[in-house]
């Protein structure tokens, strides 16, 4: 695993089947603990890799303490362990990494394709021939029906070794040129001229004599002053300081909805078995100029039938929007994925502006697939031109 994607794990993700924190390094006395947290996880229903991460304090409300590790144990001692405990063979390594100027311990459990795994001998309260899973974070003793997915898959025992092609529905391509959006004029921008204008009319309507009959001129002034004819200044002063605002729905729907550029992405396996439980993790640069709506925004202006109606469909279907510190990160969940076929991976497209700041430039999409049949994952990087 890179760096870059074992920091971000450890920094933000959760407890998981393949995800556990510990504070501090299994001792001698511990080595049942450590022995059930390998057995678990190496019998876990899924492929991949699973990481034990010592050094951080994970508190029930999500937030971290990384307080390190003064000196990790050599990894033999733990290798050692698993293969006179564990039977069958799996890989565990364990390895220093430095985040915040601390050091971590990383244990890797990988090449799981054995199951299932079971102790040799017993261990503190673990017995010769125990299985047992982790499901989410929970360990358990293995049922009957998780030793009968386990010999399916000992005997199907084959990855997916197919080709998976990311592409954009669009241009059914790896790139797709997008224009920047030019000369963004926002709702609350034109009502605040409009206040403003309504505002100076006012003034110089007040400066005028008064007159008990309204003058052609007069008139022709009240008529420009519209739905702000019976507000007095005061008023409208106040509504310029606080229209950006009042009309923040309106401004999101113009960009988002009206000036936006919607691009989706299909995926298709050109190999010759299904991809099972398929995932995507889509990861877009945060960069000044680029702006990914989080959701749907309907009309704020819409017509009272319009509302009546309920909430727009898209709304409830739009991907959610994890923002990272530099990337917009989208997971979907699409099932399996037949052969041949194009699979759509969202259920609605996507909405981003660009500014013309960024007219010329190559944005990076990269998308990364898992699946139950999938040993880790699968890289593929697709590329946005913005027209210049």
């Amino acid at each position: 695993m890179n760096a870059a994607r074992l920091e971000d794990m450890i920094r933000h993700e959760p407890e998981n089947t393949y995800l556990d924190f510990k504070m501090i390094e299994y001792n001698k006395e511990q080595n049942p603990s450590f022995l059930k947290d390998v057995l678990t996880m190496a019998n876990a229903n899924i492929e991949g890799e699973w990481f034990i991460i010592i050094g951080v304090k994970l508190f029930p409300d999500g937030e971290r303490e990384i307080a390190g590790v003064p000196s990790l144990t050599d990894a033999a001692t733990y290798q050692q362990l698993v293969a006179d405990n564990i039977e069958n063979e799996l890989s565990i390594s364990y390895e220093s990494f430095c985040i915040d100027d601390k050091q971590i311990g990383v244990f890797t459990i990988s090449q799981c394709g054995d199951r299932p795994f079971m102790m040799k001998k017993d261990s503190g309260s673990l017995r010769k021939g125990d299985i047992w899973i982790r499901k989410g974070t929970s360990q358990r003793r293995a049922d009957g029906k998780d030793l009968d997915r386990m010999i399916a898959g000992k005997l199907a025992g084959t990855y997916f070794e197919g080709e998976i092609s990311a592409r954009f529905s669009d241009s059914k391509k790896d790139f797709i040129s997008l224009p920047f959006a030019k000369k963004l004029l926002y709702p609350s921008e034109e009502k605040h001229a409009e206040i403003l204008k309504a505002i100076e009319l006012k003034k110089r309507e007040s400066r005028e004599p008064s007159v008990h009959e309204l003058s052609l001129s007069k008139i022709a002034g009240q008529l420009a002053l519209g739905e702000f004819n019976y507000k007095p200044i005061e008023v409208l002063e106040k509504d310029a300081t606080t229209v950006k605002k009042d009309y923040e729905k309106n401004d999101l729907y113009y960009l988002y909805e009206t000036r936006a550029c919607k691009f989706n992405l299909e995926l298709l396996n050109e190999g010759d078995q299904y991809l099972e439980d398929v995932s995507v993790e889509i990861s877009i640069p945060r960069m000044d100029g680029l702006n990914l709506a989080e959701q749907v925004h309907t009309n704020p202006s819409g017509s009272l039938a319009m509302i009546a109606s309920g909430p727009d469909i898209r709304t409830l279907k739009y991907p959610k929007i994890l923002l990272g510190d530099d990337q917009y990160k989208i997971m979907v969940c699409i099932g399996d994925l037949r052969h041949h076929i194009p699979s759509t991976v969202f259920p609605v497209p996507l909405r981003i502006v660009f500014t013309s700041a960024l007219a010329g430039f190559t944005i990076p999409v990269r998308s990364r697939i898992f699946a139950k049949n999938v040993q880790t994952w699968i890289d593929k990087e697709l590329k946005i031109v913005v027209e210049g």
